[in-house]
């Protein structure tokens, strides 16, 4: 006497019941309508998170997919991610992907990630951001923008946290106008800034166009220290630590840099290696949100172009 869609409740409650680590979902929204299939997923997952239960589900249902924390596609016996697949298809697709990527997920996941798997986890939003650099031009949706901008916020403060820093920030070199572009700011809560500084000032400026980190013990006590801004903030700054992050290229297209070690004491040189290396591992997200910003700037301008004055 059940619906299709009771049925499928009773058999996904009797899956879990025995508390597994792993449950094999073979189509769970098959014969269900619209409703019903969005029902049951909706309660697979929930009552997975609340268990701890990895669910992998097979389905050709597309109006589910916004369930999973991670996508594959299976074509002709060929296993790949799901960027590979959408890659290949359509402005849809590349949407879907995106809206996949719910905010809040990534930082989670890198909040919470030991420090010994911090590097797998970069790699593998590097090498999505990889991908992505590829098809950037495909798609003008936000989510896009803000999928790099949630990425760099959380690598970022985790960046700071691992290091015993009280403040991580990430800078863009604008080579054009000769300036750098504080994108990424731990004080801002993560969030998307515009302030600007000429490129031959500062440490972060003096990093910039030597390519060269720097360790600063002291900051009141370096000429390339401009205190002005602690003044503006209301913020003491005692140590600093600022590294070149390259492009492809090998170009000095980004810098980053900590403030100030929690026990007080200066940043070492073990500290100036450890943030060379994960700096250098957020290069290829900060290249793909450096290269979506230029093209919404393109944009902007062609809109711009025919306006009347």
């Amino acid at each position: 006497q059940l619906s299709g869609g009771q049925r499928q409740r009773v058999a996904i409650a009797r899956a879990l019941a025995g508390a597994p680590r792993i449950v094999l979902a073979d189509e769970p929204t098959a014969s269900l309508d619209k409703q019903s299939g969005r029902e049951v997923v909706d309660l697979m997952q929930g009552l997975a998170r609340k268990q701890g239960v990895t669910v992998l589900l097979v389905t050709h249902d597309n109006r589910i997919l916004d369930v999973a924390d991670r996508i594959v596609h299976l074509e002709d016996g060929r296993l790949a991610t799901f960027t590979e697949h959408v890659t290949a298809n359509t402005q849809h697709m590349m949407d879907m992907l995106a809206r996949n990527n719910r905010k809040g997920d990534l930082q989670r996941r890198v909040a919470d990630a030991p420090a010994e798997q911090l590097p797998a986890l970069l790699g593998q939003a590097a090498k999505s951001a990889e991908e992505f650099l590829r098809v950037t031009e495909l798609s003008q949706d936000d989510a896009f923008q803000s999928m790099f901008e949630e990425a760099l916020a959380a690598f970022t403060l985790r960046f700071g946290e691992l290091l015993d820093a009280e403040r991580a920030s990430i800078f863009l070199v604008d080579a054009a106008r000769r300036e750098l572009v504080l994108r990424v700011a731990q004080e801002e809560g993560g969030r998307r800034v515009d302030v600007r500084m000429p490129i031959d000032r500062g440490v972060a400026g003096r990093v910039a166009t030597t390519g060269e980190s720097l360790r600063v013990d002291d900051a009141y006590a370096s000429p390339l220290f401009n205190s002005e801004v602690d003044r503006a903030t209301g913020f003491k700054t005692r140590s600093i630590l600022c590294v070149p992050i390259h492009n492809r290229r090998g170009e000095v297209f980004a810098v980053a840099q900590l403030l100030n070690k929690r026990s007080g004491i200066p940043f070492d040189a073990k500290d100036e290696a450890q943030f060379r290396e994960l700096a250098g591992g957020v290069a290829a997200i900060l290249e793909g949100w450096a290269r979506m910003g230029a093209s919404e700037a393109r944009r902007m301008q062609l809109r711009g172009a025919g306006a009347p004055a």
